[in-house]
């Protein structure tokens, strides 16, 4: 006697198990059985590409707030000629009235090298300190400096000189002023009215910051920490003369930033398609230059 399934959720189960069964039938592929075993096949596949490089130029990139100050320059076959100048405020300490009476010894720039340096670190580089002449500030909607960016500095500089650094000696550079330069500052000292130097907005107002450049003879750039001091060396008139000194410092991280300059004439990658003045691509080929890209942060070029 033949009985009819009559409940419906019995028939989808039974409906489901068939097609559950021709769902996971897998289609036999036979790769034939002379040289491979079908039980341990394994496919790979395999293919080839190309790689395609170029050179990028960067229009900018932030150098503010990092914690180096950049010396001198260097002209590379490749990367053309690369000059630097740092830009920085100082200020003096809290005032004490100790300054009466005294007299100046000397006055220097002190700078500590990183251990960081590209170039010849055989010859001298070039250090020209200059007082600015424009106020350091950030344009509007503006939060960090860039490598192009400059303040105008007085037209005569506080001194040049071509200096021997050793940048892994870890010995500090000092870099002497001249006298007439420090005694200025001595001379406000010694009158605590003096409107200058109560608060650091007022001295800034008055002595509004150095720029410290290269010219084109130098050979190496070094990098320096951003820990820079303004050294006056003094002494007092008494019968036992103390010699002692006041450091005006360096506070403001975001007003100290880097300007990197790159000529690039002459070199493979002074290309009409390349650079910062071009109106074309800022990228070139690798089959321009040789089958060859170019890669140095410093200089704005990526690969």
């Amino acid at each position: 006697m033949n009985k009819k399934i009559t409940n419906p959720f019995v028939s989808i189960f039974i409906l489901s198990i068939i097609l559950g069964a021709v769902a996971c039938k897998k289609a036999d592929i036979k790769f034939g059985q002379e040289f491979l075993d079908n039980d341990i096949t394994q496919i790979f596949k395999v293919d080839s590409f190309a790689v395609d490089l170029s050179t990028v130029y960067l229009d900018s990139f932030v150098t503010s707030a990092k914690g180096t100050v950049l010396l001198g320059g260097y002209k590379d076959p490749a990367f053309g000629t690369v000059k630097t100048s740092s830009y920085f405020e100082l200020i003096p300490p809290s005032y004490a009235d100790v300054y009466v009476g005294t007299i100046l010894d000397s006055v220097c720039l002190i700078l500590k090298p990183s251990g960081n340096f590209y170039g010849d670190s055989t010859l001298p580089i070039n250090v020209t300190v200059s007082e600015l002449a424009d106020s350091i500030y950030l344009p509007e909607n503006y939060y960090s400096f860039y490598n192009n960016a400059s303040f105008n500095a007085k037209p005569t500089p506080i001194v040049s000189s071509d200096i021997v650094v050793r940048p892994k000696s870890n010995a500090p550079i000092n870099l002497k002023l001249p006298n007439a330069f420090g005694d200025k500052f001595l001379d406000k000292l010694k009158v605590n009215t003096d409107i200058d130097l109560k608060t650091s907005a007022a001295f800034l107002r008055y002595f509004k910051g150095m720029k410290i450049s290269s010219n084109t003879n130098s050979k190496m750039i070094v990098g320096c920490s951003d820990d820079v001091v303004m050294r006056l060396y003094y002494k007092t008139p008494s019968a036992l003369e103390e010699h002692k000194y006041i450091d005006f410092t360096l506070t403001n991280k975001l007003h100290q930033f880097n300007n990197i300059s790159v000529d690039r004439s002459g070199t493979v990658l002074g290309s009409k398609n390349f650079g910062p003045t071009s109106t074309a691509t800022r990228e070139i080929s690798s089959t321009a230059t040789g089958n060859v890209a170019y890669m140095q942060a410093s200089t704005n070029s990526l690969v």
